[in-house]
């Protein structure tokens, strides 16, 4: 189970913490959560809790004690009810999933398995495409109202593969094929068919599936990987109703320049046309007439809108290399197709933390039906860079889940329960807390738990970000676990604490995994302490990209004076992008006689994102020697990024103060979308 699958689980368990996880003085026993069989109808229980009279009714009942007055009270918990499919056996992946849920609900959660996404609920129902994996699958669904009230409903499905079903293949790519997404996220996948009558098929991508066109028994279409390695597969039915399933095709992905967050909208209609709207909080506003920071003000700082598909299935996708503190919203906006009232199902998926195992959060949302009836549609809200996902406002958020101190020591007990899906969605809701009082629990779940609760709990600390928790991280740099000691590393940067450096870079001389290496050179560059140079100069000529990526931007900040000389030497690095973030690093370290080297990166470099950020480095630095060769830039140069970047440089040349913090820009408000 994934972290990602913590997170949404911690939806379902805090609301019911308002029952003590232990008996009482009375005698009574705790309750815990209970979920219904659907082959047999039973209400299995752990650890002792209630016996239904009728296990067959679809309103659970749960009983919960009022802490205040120790009185037991009966809640009605929202009605949920998977209405489609049954429980039965199946000869096709794809699969549509209703369900029923009481009123006054807008979403629920559905888990397939361990895929987890959240649905938008219209008029007390929802339905939405789901795919099964062959053999037993089982489909659940919690829905929640703002009164912390938890419903479910949860069934088996069995998946037997049609032995005579029409021939489908994946004719490309091939299988263990691996792509550098760092600069283009988009492969195009194609497969064909013996079955020439279908006109329609089911792409599935890591289980998350997606109409898709075929023409002459044939498909191509583009899809939008994320970092990790990823398994696709073909469904189709022909005219007489028998489905076919292509062998899988595993892909691995690798991005260069990993992103706090990644959005990707697509959509099942090949005629329909969407478009991706993303919004901060202080009124920027990326969309494809402002897809780039570089060439509209208007955009979000630092994001991108790497691709703008007009109609055609998507994707459009937007990436944030460093999201600030605050919280973005995400919505889709139907424009007309070429085909009259043509509609279309909206998919968005969100990535948060792709490179960060002990953080990582996949959300999957759709699909909604859009169509000029309903031409927007408000997808998703998340605070980052804690990886909240909420509705309207913090102040719904916590009345939803309960997020306060009391919680922490009720889910502190709930750490000693057997069943380990409890503990982890305890240790994922105590970081979203971040109280102080949890770090002692989380420091001994650390210690003492299983591998995937040591990554849960030191995932906790960093979102927690408590000095106290410093011992037990320094302790965890030594688990046997890689993806603990990366998370631990990453969570020692956060406490920007002395204490650190020197766990950090004994760390760095002893490890042998690189992801575990990029995290504490992130921390050390973090640490900002210039007791790292000697420990992070010797991986400038890593043989691994990442490595010398992420060293380069540690020399930027670690301000030792020495470094200058150890980036200008990478600016002749044979990587474009090793090139570019020593450049930027330069500007950041701002030393004296950097600009030659800058300069010549400017005139000479081939590649565009190296000679942008030499140009705002040497604004930084505010070098008059630089002034020609930023005007040449500003005027000449074939990329439209580095010319407004050269151009900015130059105006920092001649203002008549050091530069100071940026100031927001005003909101901009683009009348043709209108959210309510």
């Amino acid at each position: 189970m994934g972290w990602r699958v913590y997170t949404a689980s911690a939806l379902a368990v805090i609301a019911l913490l308002a029952a003590p996880a232990r008996a009482q003085a009375d005698g009574r026993k705790a309750l815990v959560p209970m979920e219904r069989d659907a082959s047999s109808g039973a209400l299995p229980l752990s650890g002792g809790g209630v016996t239904k009279a009728d296990p067959g009714l679809e309103r659970v009942r749960i009983q919960k004690q009022d802490i205040s007055s120790g009185d037991l009270v009966t809640k009605k918990d929202p009605l949920v009810v998977i209405t489609s499919p049954k429980t039965s056996v199946v000869t096709g992946a794809f699969q549509a999933i209703s369900c029923r849920v009481g009123g006054g609900i807008a979403k629920a959660f559905l888990r397939i398995n361990d895929d987890n996404q959240v649905v938008s609920v219209t008029g007390g129902t929802f339905e939405v495409d789901g795919a099964l994996r062959p053999g037993l699958n089982v489909i659940t669904v919690i829905a929640w109202d703002l009164d912390g009230n938890i419903g479910k409903d949860s069934l088996k499905v069995f998946y037997r593969q049609d032995e005579e079903g029409p021939e489908v293949g994946i004719t490309g790519p091939a299988d263990g094929t691996s792509f550098d997404i760092t600069g283009e996220r988009v492969v195009t996948v194609k497969a064909s068919t013996d079955a020439g009558d279908a006109s329609e098929g089911v792409l599935i991508i890591n289980n998350i599936p997606r109409r898709v066109g075929f023409r002459g028994g044939v498909m191509e279409q583009e899809v939008a990987l994320l970092p990790s390695l990823n398994e696709i597969y073909v469904e189709v039915t022909d005219s007489a109703g028998r489905t076919g399933r292509s062998n899988p095709v595993r892909l691995s992905t690798f991005d260069a320049r990993p992103k706090d967050l990644v959005a990707v909208l697509s959509w099942d209609s090949p005629t329909a046309d969407l478009d991706l709207h993303v919004w901060d909080s202080f009124g920027h506003h990326t969309f494809n007439d402002a897809r780039d920071p570089f060439e509209c003000d208007a955009a979000i700082p630092g994001g991108m809108l790497d691709m703008d598909r007009k109609g055609g299935y998507g994707p459009e996708v937007f990436s944030l290399e460093a999201a600030e503190p605050e919280v973005y919203t995400f919505y889709a906006k139907y424009s007309p197709g070429i085909k009259e009232d043509d509609r279309a199902g909206a998919y968005l998926r969100l990535l948060l933390h792709g490179d960060e195992p002990s953080r990582r959060i996949l959300r999957c949302f759709g699909p909604v039906r859009m169509s000029e009836m309903y031409p927007v549609w408000e997808a998703a809200h998340v605070k980052m860079p804690e990886g909240v996902f909420f509705q309207e406002k913090d102040s719904d958020l916590v009345k939803t889940l309960g997020m306060d101190e009391k919680a922490v020591r009720r889910l502190a007990l709930m750490l000693d329960e057997e069943n380990p899906a409890f503990r982890l969605a305890a240790i994922s809701a105590m970081g979203q807390i971040k109280s102080e009082e949890a770090v002692g629990p989380l420091l001994a779940a650390l210690a003492r738990g299983e591998t995937e609760v040591r990554r849960a709990a030191v995932g906790a600390l960093w979102n927690i970000r408590s000095v106290a928790s410093l011992g037990g991280l320094v302790r965890a740099l030594t688990d046997p676990d890689p993806e603990v000691r990366q998370a631990a590393a990453g969570a020692l940067g956060e406490l920007e604490s002395p204490d650190a450096l020197f766990p950090l870079t004994g760390l760095l001389s002893e490890e042998s995994d690189t992801m575990v290496k990029i995290e504490a050179i992130r921390a050390l560059g973090g640490l900002g302490d210039p007791r790292s140079y000697d420990s992070l100069v010797s991986l400038v000529r890593d043989t691994d990209p990442r490595v010398r990526v992420e060293t380069a931007r540690a020399l930027g900040k670690a301000g030792e004076p020495r470094a200058a000389e150890a980036l200008a030497a990478m600016l002749a690095d044979d990587v474009g992008w090793v090139r570019e973030v020593a450049a930027g690093a330069l500007g950041t370290l701002g030393r004296p006689g950097s600009a030659k080297p800058l300069m010549d990166v400017l005139r000479f470099d081939q590649s565009d994102g190296a000679r942008a950020h030499a140009a705002v480095a040497l604004g930084r630095l505010r070098e008059p020697s630089a002034k020609a060769e930023l005007e040449t830039a500003a005027e000449r140069d074939s990329s439209p990024r580095v010319r407004s970047c050269a151009a900015r440089a130059l105006e920092s040349l001649v203002a008549p103060s050091a530069p100071g913090p940026a100031v927001p820009r005003p909101a901009v408000v683009d009348d043709d979308l209108v959210v309510n």
